[in-house]
């Protein structure tokens, strides 16, 4: 897991590409979280809208992520920081054919944005 937060790691990655695509539909997980009222007729927005709104019908979220032959060389092109009199770590090694879990995170904030999994390409 370490490695998931070393910076200025060179990774040859090699992979099919892909895109993955997804939906959420959130009024049921929001209601069980107790948040109801935005759901029900005569919620008040006045400190977002002067519209007249009656209710929130459906909150959807939804993602995509697409790995390319761009975003592989993207990934190859991050540099490395090389310390004077040594050798830089040698490149890691990333062959894609086989199911894998992936993260997409915030490089400043190290936040994680996006998981996700490959079962199958």
């Amino acid at each position: 897991m370490r490695l998931l937060f070393r910076q200025n790691i060179v990774t040859y990655v090699d992979s099919h590409k892909f895109k993955l695509d997804t939906k959420y539909l959130l009024k049921e997980a929001l209601q069980t979280l107790g948040i109801r009222k935005i759901f029900t007729s005569g919620s008040d927005w006045s400190g977002i809208t002067t519209d007249n709104l009656s209710a929130v019908s459906t909150v959807i979220h939804k993602a995509a992520v697409e790995v390319n032959e761009e975003g592989s060389v993207a990934a190859a092109t991050t540099g490395i920081g090389i310390v004077a009199i040594s050798l830089p770590p040698p490149p890691v090694e990333f062959r894609v054919n086989h199911p894998f879990l992936f993260f997409i995170r915030n490089t400043n904030t190290n936040d994680i944005l996006f998981v996700g999994h490959i079962n199958a390409l």
